[in-house]
């Protein structure tokens, strides 16, 4: 396999059972407990059904995201809508742009307007950021996400729509070994490694096995012990992440080595990567970058609903 199909595979994401699962807590659920004792509000002002027709308008340029999760909702909660999608996901679109026609009883629709904005917003904010900054990045260096934020794996997808990698899902798909795992050991990567031999069958079928480094002797401790794994066991993938290492340290022990010779042995930069040194990092010879720059902070597009007849 390729080295970017290596890449790919281990920090890529699907719409699997669990993603729906996570759809299901973290969008439906709150719907229910905003709505379930009434609009108090729409009870006051509308009187009977009254069928009419809006639009969820974009105020500003961006790219399109949540049409299969806001359909997730719609079956789920029993809102008797009619959404018709004017954007496939991925799609750009500019300010002024009509993204969604929405038809059914007004009371429904203001039900459900929150809902729906919140997701949208979030989604085409987080995937339109990605790509303004994947788009600036050489081929073969990738962005990936981290698990620091609320909106879990909902941020994930919206990074995959933008160009980005999602990395770890869950807490079971793959294995990262942290500094708080390391510090415990002492530091003592023999130790980890005698341990990493005995339990390897654990790691059998997962995405990753991940390490993080904190310096140039720990690197080179790490790539002579993980050349042995990998020739006894060529199918797994094994990274090696730079944790808080600055742009020059990473590029110095990269150059160390022929890269090229551990296709299954991938390299990546995290820790303190922001809007203004990401491009460093870049070129420092990693593979990924991994950043809460991508969900931390990112500015939600601004869309409205209006009815319109």
């Amino acid at each position: 396999m390729k080295r970017i199909d290596v890449i790919k595979t281990a920090y890529g994401f699907s719409l699997t059972k669990s993603y729906w699962e996570y759809v299901n807590t973290f969008l439906v659920n709150p719907f229910f407990l905003d709505t379930r004792s009434g609009d108090r509000s729409s009870d006051l002002v509308f009187d009977t059904k009254q069928i009419v027709k809006s639009h969820i308008i974009a105020k500003e340029g961006g790219i399109f995201l949540g049409k299969l999760e806001i359909e997730f909702l719609l079956n789920k909660s029993e809102v008797e809508l009619s959404f018709s999608f004017n954007f496939e996901e991925g799609d750009e679109f500019k300010n002024g742009d009509i993204l969604i026609d929405i038809v059914g009883d007004i009371r429904e629709i203001l039900r459900i307007e929150r809902s729906v904005l919140n997701l949208l917003m979030r989604l085409c904010g987080v995937a339109s950021f990605t790509q303004g900054i994947a788009s600036k990045l050489d081929s073969g260096v990738f962005l990936a996400a981290t698990r620091k934020t609320l909106w879990g794996a909902l941020d994930k997808r919206a990074v995959h729509i933008g160009g980005g990698l999602s990395h770890r899902l869950n807490m079971s798909d793959a294995v990262i070994i942290k500094d708080t795992h390391l510090d415990f050991l002492k530091r003592d990567f023999e130790k980890f490694f005698a341990i990493l031999s005995k339990k390897i069958a654990q790691i059998s079928g997962l995405r990753f096995c991940e390490i993080e480094i904190e310096n140039k002797n720990e690197f080179k401790f790490c790539c002579n012990h993980l050349v042995k794994f990998l020739k006894k066991y060529p199918s797994e993938v094994f990274i090696l992440m730079f944790d808080n290492m600055t742009a020059k340290n990473i590029s110095e022990c990269l150059n160390s080595i022929e890269k090229s010779k551990y296709n299954n042995l991938l390299f990546e930069a995290s820790g303190g990567i922001d809007r203004e040194n990401y491009l460093s990092y870049s070129q420092s010879g990693v593979d990924v970058l991994s950043s809460s720059m991508l969900t931390q902070g990112v500015k939600s597009l601004d869309l409205s609903l209006k009815i319109v007849d």
